[in-house]
Formats: structure tokens, C-alpha cells, sequence
């Protein structure tokens, strides 16, 4: 759990690093996980949302988690808590969202990284929704 940001009961979350973008980049191109953000992205498309995780991060200091189970480090999926562009319905407010390995699916992560995100957010951040 090295370099962890904050955690739930069995899922810990850190700042993406260069050693996990690959592996982001390969779960933004996947069809399945990709089918509810709007479809899985080409080369060209993965590379601008691996320079918007960056620039999100340097600007604000959060953005996108990688998350991690807390009994054996194995990768998981991603975690955003990012700011929405102020031209948008919500006007800036703070958006939650989350992608994860299909393997994992079902065994209630997402829920969990969810309401921890959620509550990092409120209690560290001061974010407000």
C-alpha cells in the first residue's frame, strides 16, 4: 500500500503513476468497460484522457485514483472525483466516476470506492456537490 492517498475497507487508492498509465490506457480501449463513458477510445483518444488525468492532478491536486485491493495490490480499476467543465449543466461541480476490471465486477467495489471517494472528498477536499 505504498504511496496510498486514502482507503476503504479492502481497496486503497494512489495518484496514477507512469507505471500505471499502460494499464489505464488498456481499460479505457476495452468496449465492455468503456460502454457507459461514452465507448472505448482509440490510440488518439486514450492519450488525450492520459494528458487530461495529468493536467486534472497538477492543477487541482486530485482527479483520477488508481485503486488497489488491500489484500494482495492487484489493480483493480479508476476512480475519478474531478471537476466538470463550468459550461456544462452542472457548472462545475465535482463528478464521481469509476471503471473497473469486468473480473471484479459484481462483488460490490464499486460501491465501496465509490462511498469512499465520496467521503474523501467531503472530508479532505472540502469538495461540496
Amino acid at each position: 500500500m505504498a504511496n496510498a492517498i486514502f482507503g476503504t475497507e479492502r481497496l486503497y487508492f494512489t495518484r496514477p503513476t507512469d507505471d500505471d498509465l499502460e494499464t489505464v490506457r488498456t481499460l479505457v480501449r476495452h468496449a465492455t468497460i468503456m460502454e457507459f463513458q461514452g465507448g472505448a477510445m482509440n490510440d488518439m483518444q486514450s492519450e488525450a484522457f492520459i494528458a487530461y488525468v495529468r493536467d486534472h492532478w497538477r492543477k487541482f491536486g486530485f482527479g483520477h485514483f488508481i485503486a488497489r485491493l488491500r489484500v494482495d495490490d492487484r489493480f483493480v480499476g479508476v476512480f475519478s472525483l474531478k471537476h466538470l467543465s463550468v459550461d456544462t449543466k452542472a457548472g462545475g461541480m465535482p463528478d464521481l466516476g469509476y471503471f473497473l476490471k469486468p473480473e471484479l465486477w459484481g462483488q460490490g467495489l464499486a460501491t465501496e470506492g465509490a462511498r469512499g471517494l465520496v467521503d474523501y472528498g467531503l472530508k479532505v477536499l472540502g469538495l461540496r456537490g
